[in-house]
């Protein structure tokens, strides 16, 4: 809906030549004509709903929605916590691991070292519970540095 708005805005500002306020050279071409004519506007005028218009201009009503899309949230993403785990696997050497583990989750180096140990010897080891958003930057982040990471939503 917000894109859909500001899509409407900047049509509007470009079909109203709102972007030609300051003198621009475009093609050789030089254009210094004023966006908006000076309009003088009382208090009240703003409280009634008065519109600035320019000449020849339209205004647009607000669309209405007629089927609203229902929210896609699902129960998983109120959950409580999402847990970070790391996956062993054959390709990443245990010290770059380790290393990963600090750059991007500032764990302490022994933390780090233990969770990649974990991971080596179990499979998978969980990195901590985080909220969602920091939870998938996180996993975003492991990955670029080639590590296979997911979350997993905390059972409430």
């Amino acid at each position: 809906m917000a894109y859909l708005l500001l899509l409407c805005l900047l049509l509007t500002m470009t079909s109203c030549n709102a972007f030609s306020t300051l003198p621009t050279t475009f093609r050789g071409v030089k254009r210094t004509a004023p966006a908006f004519s000076a309009v003088r506007l009382n208090a009240g005028d703003f409280a009634s709903g008065a519109v600035l218009e320019r000449p020849g201009s339209t205004v647009l009503s607000r669309p209405t929605i007629l089927n609203p899309i229902p929210s896609q949230e699902s129960k998983n993403t109120k959950a409580k916590g999402w847990e970070l785990r790391i996956f062993n696997d054959t390709t990443n050497t245990r010290e770059h691991v380790a290393r990963t583990l600090v750059q991007v989750t500032n764990k302490s180096e022994s933390d780090a070292y233990n969770l990649m140990m974990s991971a080596h010897k179990n499979g998978l080891a969980v990195v901590g519970v985080f909220l969602l958003e920091q939870a998938e930057m996180f996993c975003e982040q492991l990955g670029e540095f080639g590590l296979v990471a997911d979350i997993q939503p905390l059972d409430e």
